[in-house]
């Protein structure tokens, strides 16, 4: 009876110990996966440039020099965007225990809700500048608005009026 009870009593006063010791092992274990996240994200960041740089420079070769500066820095945040979302969710997915397609759900909900008029605008530069229906040098309206196109960028077009005032003009439009 006596052995059971210094038993329970040195158990007691050890308690206090295991809780501090399980608090600091859920701590280094939060430190550790913390650490591997930003390992992670910063390799796939520059996984994503290193993408980039490779479609970049096989874009140029097809181009030539005629490669748009705004194509170029396209490229580069959708390739870098891209492989840090996928970072992102290899993180969420192997080390805190998100599902990959809650991930996938969550992000291109907010991205579309986010992102919606510019994305519109980048495709129709793309379709723009692929169709070749309107050249730098034309003249020509849009609703109200005439003048000559100065430049046909990734987002906007750029016209200069009769009063010779730059406008700017979301491709969608």
């Amino acid at each position: 009876l006596s052995a059971q009870v210094n038993r329970s009593a040195s158990q007691g006063k050890g308690g206090g110990s295991n809780e501090a010791l399980d608090s600091i092992l859920q701590s280094l274990s939060f430190l550790k996966n913390l650490m591997l996240s930003v390992l992670i994200l910063v390799i796939f960041y520059f996984l994503g440039r290193f993408i980039a740089n490779r479609i970049v420079r096989k874009l140029q070769e097809a181009k030539g020099d005629s490669l748009f500066p705004d194509m170029e820095a396209l490229v580069y945040r959708f390739s870098v965007f891209g492989s840090l979302f996928v970072g992102f969710s290899v993180v969420l997915q192997f080390i805190f225990g998100v599902d990959f397609l809650q991930v996938v759900g969550f992000f291109g909900l907010g991205i579309s809700l986010a992102f919606k008029d510019m994305l519109s605008n980048v495709i129709a530069g793309a379709v723009i500048i692929i169709q070749n229906r309107i050249r730098i040098g034309d003249f020509i309206r849009v609703e109200k608005i005439m003048g000559k196109v100065l430049e046909i960028q990734s987002r906007v077009t750029i016209l200069k009026s009769i009063d010779n005032a730059q406008i700017l003009i979301p491709n969608s439009v």
